[in-house]
């Protein structure tokens, strides 16, 4: 029987433990190296890239069993659903191309060729595009979930890692790596005309990047080459600011700080960015920590002690809940830290499989699927079954 160890703070600030017999309520196996993971809630189904045997498996979330798994060829890497199409798109690296599933029909309905390497992709579902990062040929792929196609290609300075949409303001975000002479930056595009209309020069180094779509505020991960400097920070960008939209239509930015509403400091190499609109909360992995933002104040509000390194992250905002893989954690298995984020404070360390990497949460049964790297198998977490006692 599975143990979970719970934490919670006593009135005087001590640590007390205590211990569940449950939390894994599943453990189902997949292909070679699961990586990326995707849940359509509505469909009951999740989308697991098995990169090492060009697979993607397709669990079925109410039975928590493999329903069919589809050959993508070219070590599939992220993968993202349409919910309203009730469509996955995943990337093929080594193929360059870009997989369509139907979930209807458990199959391959497109194959589109893209840049070269790609990395992630992101599904606009209102505007019925797909913008895809090529990370060895500096571009962003948008594709037509119509038609299925290429309706073009943006060249970028440097290799894309991360994209926001905003469908108010008909804008994209694109965060840029650095390079030996190229510092890292935030590319704007203009999504009717698929144009780059704005480079903004950020910091040293850009990580993950999260838009709210209510707010339109930007949060940009950046830092110094330097490694322990003030200047890893988020940087928060108000681009519904009116100048800032007339500006960036009319095609240059000056100077991007009058847009820069906070600049908040959170530690050492800033990656993931996660935000929870409805708490007002973002989510910051760090190293062995999780900083969180008040979004509402744009000050610091925690910052969770994790004791390993954070991998990937996920919010279940109405449950109250967020996830963080640690894929260090190998010995006999890996962990999964489960945090309360009405307290900021882990609850939970869930033991999974081997290596877990990727996770994504159903926001219907607010069930969490993680992918076990080399466990090759997918650990079900069910929170309601490990609720801390009182």
């Amino acid at each position: 029987m599975l143990v979970v160890l719970l934490l919670s703070l006593a009135p005087s600030g001590a640590v007390v433990l205590t211990f569940a017999t449950s939390g894994v309520i599943a453990t189902i196996p997949v292909g070679i190296d699961p990586g990326g993971v995707a849940v359509d809630p509505v469909a009951h189904r999740a989308y697991v890239t098995d990169g090492g045997d060009g697979d993607v498996s397709v669990l079925d979330t109410g039975r928590n069993a493999v329903v069919a798994t589809i050959s993508v060829g070219g070590s599939p890497a992220d993968v993202a659903v349409d919910p309203a199409a009730h469509r996955a798109y995943v990337t093929a690296q080594s193929t360059n191309s870009v997989s369509v599933i139907d979930a209807g029909r458990n199959a391959v309905v497109a194959t589109i060729g893209v840049g070269i390497n790609p990395g992630g992709v992101a599904v606009d579902p209102v505007a019925h595009r797909a913008y895809v990062t090529n990370i060895d040929s500096n571009s962003i792929s948008v594709l037509d979930t119509h038609g299925n196609v290429v309706v073009t290609t943006i060249s970028l300075n440097t290799s894309p890692v991360d994209v926001a949409v905003d469908p108010v303001t008909h804008l994209a975000y694109v965060a840029n790596s650095s390079s030996n002479r190229i510092s890292g930056s935030v590319s704007v595009i203009d999504t009717r005309s698929n144009i780059v209309v704005a480079n903004m020069a950020i910091d040293d180094y850009v990580g993950g990047l999260a838009l709210d779509p209510t707010t339109g505020r930007l949060y940009v991960a950046n830092g110094s080459r330097a490694c322990c400097t003030s200047n890893n920070s988020i940087s928060v960008i108000n681009t519904r600011n009116g100048s800032f939209v007339t500006d960036i239509h009319h095609g240059f930015i000056a100077d991007i700080r009058p847009f820069i509403v906070a600049d908040i400091g959170v530690g050492d190499n800033p990656g993931a960015v996660v935000l929870d609109v409805a708490a007002q909360r973002v989510y910051v992995t760090n190293n062995d920590n999780i900083f969180v933002i008040d979004a509402r104040r744009n000050v610091a509000a925690a910052t969770i002690r994790l004791g390993s390194s954070a991998d990937d992250l996920a919010v279940d905002p109405s449950a109250h809940r967020a996830y963080v893989t640690h894929y260090g954690d190998i010995g006999d298995g890996g962990n999964v830290s489960v945090i309360d984020t009405r307290r900021n404070v882990v609850v939970a360390t869930i033991r999974v499989g081997y290596t877990p990497d990727g996770v994504a949460v159903d926001p219907i049964t607010h069930r969490a699927y993680v992918t076990n790297y080399r466990g090759e198998s997918v650990s079900v977490i069910d929170m309601p079954t490990v609720a801390p006692r009182s």
